[in-house]
């Protein structure tokens, strides 16, 4: 019974002592640890950026301070956004669209100032130097960019003159909406679809039986009753789906809330787009 208690007194005794050097052990270790992490902060070197590149983003456009403008670390591009809007309204809508002076022409001007400065680094990268592969970065970046604002210009107003030549007759009651250049070009395509339907069909009509074709039932229109997909941009619109020639009905008008994404026909909202309470969407 001794050699028992013995035993039991020698395993506690070895168990308290295994214990004492595992505590040891753990502050050694994380005090190894500790000094580790202190000298790789003290070893970390902030990465140097390219003297190019750092004079690019300061002569560059603006970056807002405030948190509320950024989205995702971002500055949104509120010019770039805005030519955008137009191209989708205009591209969705059937009828032409008001030509927006400011917007287009601001584009086209930042689009020559681009070139110049694609100019400007091609002559830079000819010459040698340590920036040379930085210089290539910043022209590459500037060619995408103007590439991208170029398309979205040239679809936009590829898509006026599609609409200008498709409905020649009908617009031109709407020259409001079009610009000097549009304005021309409608003329002289008119001149040339009268003379042409001249020496095909109407000179083989009896007298004055032409005429009649500009009557308003002979004028093709655009089809405001296509269905568009548009969003809700105001805090509450109400929306009239009443078909032209019917009586109104005040079951036929709905109240639509803010963000609210539907699918009706472009003529119910056609004045919501003009006032910017609605937006079409791809």
């Amino acid at each position: 019974m001794a050699d028992l208690n013995n035993l039991l007194a020698e395993l506690d005794e070895l168990q308290a002592n295994v214990s004492d050097s595992g505590d040891n052990n753990v502050d050694t270790i994380s005090a190894e640890h500790d000094t580790t992490e202190e000298e790789v902060i003290e070893h970390t070197v902030e990465p140097e950026v390219p003297p190019i590149l750092a004079a690019a983003a300061q002569s560059g456009p603006s970056v807002p301070t405030n948190n509320d403008s950024l989205d995702d670390g971002f500055a949104p591009d509120e010019d770039y956004t805005r030519l955008r809007s137009l191209w989708v309204r205009e591209m969705l809508s059937p009828e032409l669209m008001s030509y927006q002076d400011d917007t287009i022409n601001m584009e086209l001007e930042l689009l020559l100032g681009q070139e110049e400065t694609i100019e400007k680094y091609a002559q830079q990268q000819q010459q040698s130097g340590k920036d040379q592969h930085e210089t290539a970065l910043l022209a590459d970046i500037t060619k995408l960019d103007a590439a991208r604002v170029k398309f979205i210009v040239q679809d936009l107003l590829t898509s006026r003159l599609n609409k200008i030549e498709e409905h020649a007759l009908y617009n031109r009651e709407v020259v409001d909406r079009m610009s000097d250049e549009e304005v021309k070009y409608l003329k002289s395509y008119g001149e040339l679809l009268e003379k042409h339907f001249k020496r095909t069909v109407l000179d083989h009509l009896p007298k004055d039986a032409w005429k009649k074709l500009d009557d308003p039932g002979m004028i093709d229109s655009p089809d405001l009753n296509k269905f568009v997909f548009c969003r809700v941009l105001h805090e509450r619109v109400e929306i009239d789906n009443t078909l032209e020639g019917e009586e109104k009905d005040d079951m036929n008008i709905q109240e639509h809330q803010q963000g609210a994404c539907l699918i009706v026909r472009y003529g119910a909202i056609k004045s919501l787009l003009s006032e910017e309470k609605v937006e079409l969407l791809m």
